[in-house]
């Protein structure tokens, strides 16, 4: 078996990366012209704040919904939690991403209606809301193949079905990331603030918020590829949720 150590390195360093990217994110909405979370002005209204958005997105994907995606590598494979208590995990975070994402959205449209703005006029948007419906058809997916069905040999053929799938959802959902902040930062350009400072302070914390993105995604990714088998364990720590399952498939999903 493979070391489990480079393992437990990568998941601390991984849970760092998560307070980083907070903790810079906060910093970044509390700069001159981006205004925390205090409610816009139109027309003598209050709007929501848009900042919300970005933040409950970010949230949503680089924090939950990647400890959703190592969570068979970590918790079972690292830790030792019986397989039916990684999936609990797996499918409680996947949950919790989808409720951060869809608040998201939710506070981005509000905003732009209330502002008189178009809707879904960028490939952002368009990525963003494909992302998470594609998260919602995966949750769906998952509860149907790995939850409520009892045949092993349909968990067996939609395994690397949903695996494949939700890795190509989760990368997308970071490129959204990505695309957004890039799409933030043409728009800081022009603002008081940036437009005679290309390295205005507002821009250089967007940056570093895409670097902490990748490096996210990065390690995330190389986590899921690692070489590591599930520590022993009993049949008796295989509890099943909804049916009783076989334990004769250990896979993970």
């Amino acid at each position: 078996m493979v070391s489990l150590v480079p393992m437990k390195i990568a998941s601390v360093f991984l849970r760092l990366f998560y307070v980083a990217w907070v903790t810079v994110m906060l910093i970044w909405i509390s700069l001159d012209g981006l205004n925390w979370f205090d409610a816009e002005k139109k027309d003598d209204k209050s709007v929501i704040s848009f900042n919300l958005h970005p933040l409950m997105m970010s949230l949503g994907v680089l924090v939950l919904m990647s400890e959703a995606v190592i969570s068979y590598r970590v918790y079972e494979a690292v830790h030792g939690f019986s397989h039916m208590s990684a999936k609990r995990i797996h499918s409680g975070l996947q949950l919790s991403a989808m409720i951060f994402m869809a608040v998201g959205l939710t506070i981005v449209f509000k905003n732009h209606k209330e502002k008189a703005i178009p809707h879904l006029y960028t490939a952002h948007s368009w990525i963003g809301v494909g992302v998470t419906s594609l998260m919602a058809l995966q949750a769906l997916g998952g509860v149907l193949a790995f939850f409520v069905n009892t045949n092993s040999n349909l968990k067996t053929l939609m395994l690397p079905v949903h695996r494949y799938t939700g890795i190509a959802t989760y990368m997308l959902a970071v490129a959204a990331i990505l695309m957004g902040l890039q799409e933030k930062s043409t728009f800081l350009k022009g603002s008081p603030q940036c437009a005679s400072n290309a390295y205005c302070s507002q821009i250089i914390f967007a940056n570093v918020l895409s670097v902490l993105a990748v490096l996210i995604a990065a390690l995330t990714t190389s986590m899921l590829a690692a070489d590591v088998k599930p520590l022993e364990r009993t049949n008796s720590q295989e509890t099943p949720l909804l049916a009783s399952e076989s334990t004769a498939h250990h896979q993970t999903i």
